[in-house]
């Protein structure tokens, strides 16, 4: 690619392709040459797994490798129960599920921060959506819900549609503009109301309902810069949605 003419993609772009490549192939050779060793000693030995073992559970190749857990599934399948080489075998393929758990773990929360980063740039209002832009923040859901507001004998006065969007450490409201015809299939909308931190939040199941809860904070709801939202009264909000 470097040589091509014309380039087929810029140096920087080869760079992050082919980053971990070095090391990979590093990973690889050293482990040909122990599983090699250990081929020289099979008629004595018959024993590959401690191999394994050792190849795939250093710090380098739980960052950068994991693909190779159909392959000792496999192998396990060809190994009699009771093979002095199956427990060897099995820890390996544990060290592996485990790397592609944590693997699994990274791809997700980095799915999760991009989730959160588009829900900011659809935020508007006049609090600066620089106040919620933490680099090790990420949203976990997101919810539709009601807003009611109640009389002094306790009948609903008003209602207002909000949509909550659970945080790592936050809840957040925001109110979502109506849309016409014409710009149904842009994204939403959104307005910024308040946000809590998730520690000041306590959910209590009501007694009438198993669809609506209390959502009660131990400090008023306050949006970012500390100044509590228009409409957001800092006593009581109920949920619309409750969280599956």
């Amino acid at each position: 690619m470097e040589e091509a003419n014309p380039p087929l993609l810029n140096p920087t772009k080869i760079s992050v392709i082919f980053k971990r490549v070095p090391e990979i192939l590093q990973c690889h050779t050293l482990f040909r040459i122990a599983l090699a060793e250990a081929v020289k000693q099979w008629d004595a030995e018959e024993r590959i797994g401690d191999v394994f073992v050792a190849s795939f559970s250093k710090a380098i190749v739980l960052d950068i490798y994991s693909d190779f857990i159909n392959n000792f599934s496999d192998l396990l399948k060809h190994t009699p129960q009771g093979h002095h080489d199956r427990m060897s075998l099995q820890l390996a393929l544990t060290q592996l599920e485990s790397l592609a758990e944590m693997l699994n773990e990274r791809k997700r929360e980095s799915e999760q921060f991009k989730a959160f980063r588009e829900t900011l740039r659809r935020l508007n209002g006049k609090f600066s959506m620089r106040s919620l832009a933490d680099t090790n923040r990420y949203l976990l859901r997101e919810d539709n819900a009601t807003r009611l507001e109640f009389g002094t004998n306790g009948t609903i006065t008003k209602s207002k549609n909000r949509r909550l969007f659970l945080l790592n450490d936050l809840v957040v409201c925001v109110s979502v503009a109506g849309k016409t015809a014409e710009d149904a299939a842009a994204p939403d909308r959104l307005t910024l109301k308040w946000s809590v931190p998730v520690t000041d939040v306590e959910i209590q199941e009501t007694s009438t309902s198993l669809t609506l809860s209390h959502v009660i904070t131990a400090t008023a709801a306050r949006p970012p810069g500390g100044a509590r939202g228009p409409d957001e009264p800092a006593d009581r909000r109920r949920g619309g949605q409750r969280p599956q």
